[in-house]
Order: structure tokens, then sequence, then C-alpha cells
């Protein structure tokens, strides 16, 4: 056989395929021509243990030949009718996961859909042109969505880079104006944990000698 990329659930991620690991597998001709995937094919999640994943549609976007495992359902849509992304963002909508929740079958902590009750899931279908005009500004809509979800990221992480250094500048003695006579803060710290360790093993001591009085 061929040594083919199989795709894996965990090449999907936020709604795309990420193929991250080139692993293959052999195929016969036959099994790649019923098996590899097609630009702009339709990938449905068919078995997963989370619900809120079964039955999520993903447009596949990739070129070469890489086959699909059967945790997956794949569909080709009319791309005369029906724009594939469009159909990948209604399966994402709440009336198609209510769909979903009341059709799949729950077994042993796995969830599965069928093929048949993915093609009778209900799509409303304006003309093409509008299909394309939705996806579009879904698309731009989601794309300032993931640039503010990447600021926010950014800013949490030199907040707590900015709250680090704070704490440092604060027991280094950097953050007000410092007497030239004053401990610096290192070293008070350092007398403190001294001074604790003195206590302790003062109170040992006390105890061992209370001990030594109790006995006969």
């Amino acid at each position: 056989g061929t040594p083919t990329i199989v795709l894996r659930l965990s090449d999907i991620a936020a709604g795309r395929v990420r193929v991250s690991d080139n692993r293959s597998i052999p195929l016969t001709d036959h099994e790649r021509r019923n098996h590899c995937l097609q630009d702009g094919d339709l990938l449905c999640i068919r078995v997963n243990g989370s619900p809120s994943l079964v039955g999520q549609v993903i447009t596949f976007r990739e070129s070469g030949c890489i086959a699909f495992c059967d945790h997956f359902i794949r569909l080709s849509v009319d791309r005369m009718r029906i724009h594939p992304e469009y159909v990948a963002y209604y399966s994402q909508v709440q009336a198609s996961r209510d769909y979903v929740a009341r059709h799949r079958v729950s077994t042993a902590g796995q969830n599965t859909v069928s093929q048949g009750t993915m093609l009778a899931m209900p799509i409303p279908l304006p003309p093409l042109q509008e299909q394309s005009t939705i996806v579009l500004e879904i698309d731009r809509r989601l794309s300032v969505t993931t640039a503010v979800a990447s600021d926010v990221e950014r800013g949490l992480r030199q907040l707590s880079t900015l709250r680090q250094s704070i704490l440092k500048r604060a027991f280094e003695g950097k953050l007000v104006p410092q007497d030239p006579n004053d401990e610096p803060a290192e070293k008070l710290l350092d007398r403190i944990r001294q001074a604790h360790k003195r206590a302790a093993a003062s109170q040992v001591s006390e105890r061992r000698k209370s001990d030594k009085r109790g006995l006969p």
C-alpha cells in the first residue's frame, strides 16, 4: 500500500483541521479512493466522549491525499447550490446543537451520531450568493474576536510579569525612596526567617524538657 496520512480527532482544533503529525499507514489504491478527502469536503465528528463535540462539522481545506478514520463522517455538497463553510458554520448554531442532542446515542461514555441523522438535519438554504456573503461576514467577525482574544491573552501574560516585577521590587525596597540607613528588605526577611527558626527550635527544646520532667 501507499503510505497515507490519516486524520485523527487530535488534528481538529477550533473548528479547523490542523495536521500536526505526519504519521501515516499504508493504504491500497481502493482505500485511498474511498477515504482520501477532497478540498471542500465536510467532516462531521461521528463519535466523541464530549457531547459538545459530537456532530460538529468542519470544512476540509488541505491539499494532498489525507484520509479520514471512522471517528468521522464525510459529507459532500452540491457546490452549485451549497457553500460548504455555510453548512459547517450552521452546524454550530444552537438549533443544530439541539438537533444533535436529541438524536445522538450515548453508550459507555461515548456519544455517537449517525450519517443518516446528519443528512436529515434541517438547514435553511438561501441562494448561494447570500450563503457566500454570510460566510464572509462570519469570517470577518471571527477574525476580529480572534485578534481580541490574542490581545487579551498577551495582556494577561504582561500583567502576570508586571505583578512579579512589582512584588520583586517591593521586597528589594525599590518601590519607595529608601533611607540609606534603612535595613534592606532582603536582610530584614532573612532576619525574620532566622527568628522563626530560633523560635521553633526553642519550642522543641521546651517540649523535650517538659517531657523529661513528666517521667517517673
